[in-house]
């Protein structure tokens, strides 16, 4: 199995940190594998959580774009950068959550990670816009009360109820007037 193959080749000493053409380190494979014993043993033998691939990913915007709950807590644990932006956009973990309506991963941002709710990227768009966008009423509410600023726009001026109503999410537009 991958966790008795893991587990040996870190009893001889194997670095937890080797990156192979593309950057990818063990860490990072045992996420996209979904290997939660895996990830376990790596953290505990020293495995650098926030490492980067050869397109900047780290196995925590691994994990947060699968939608594993569990494994971004354990990476959060391990210290894992959660407010970094991973993209050309400056898009950081919670906004790509909020942008897909996870509130299960938002949750888990937010409480176990500090994720900063406010941040912008570089279109100068929150958490809070993307969900309020997206029609995604529960994100939406959640982040309103661990205190988003609904009054943020972005570079083109916008609100996240500017974005409501443009796409006529009716229950949005009450929580956000």
């Amino acid at each position: 199995s991958n966790i008795e193959k893991m587990k040996f080749l870190l009893s001889r000493r194997a670095n937890p940190n080797f990156k192979s053409k593309d950057q990818m380190t063990p860490l990072m494979d045992s996420v996209m594998s979904a290997c939660e014993q895996c990830i376990d043993l790596l953290i505990q033998a020293g495995a650098d959580v926030n490492a980067t691939n050869s397109r900047g990913e780290s196995a925590l915007v691994m994990a947060s774009g699968d939608g594993q709950a569990s494994v971004v807590k354990k990476l959060i644990k391990a210290h894992a950068k959660v407010n970094v932006p991973f993209n050309d956009r400056g898009f950081t973990l919670l906004m790509d959550a909020a942008f897909e309506g996870n509130l299960e991963l938002v949750k888990v941002l937010v409480e176990d990670g500090g994720a900063q709710i406010n941040l912008q990227d570089k279109e100068r768009k929150t958490a809070l816009i993307y969900a309020a966008k997206e029609g995604f009423t529960d994100v939406v509410r959640y982040l309103l009360s661990k205190q988003a600023d609904k009054t943020l726009r972005d570079e083109n001026n916008r609100s996240a109820l500017d974005y409501a109503q443009t796409y006529h999410h009716s229950q949005i537009i009450d929580l956000l007037k």
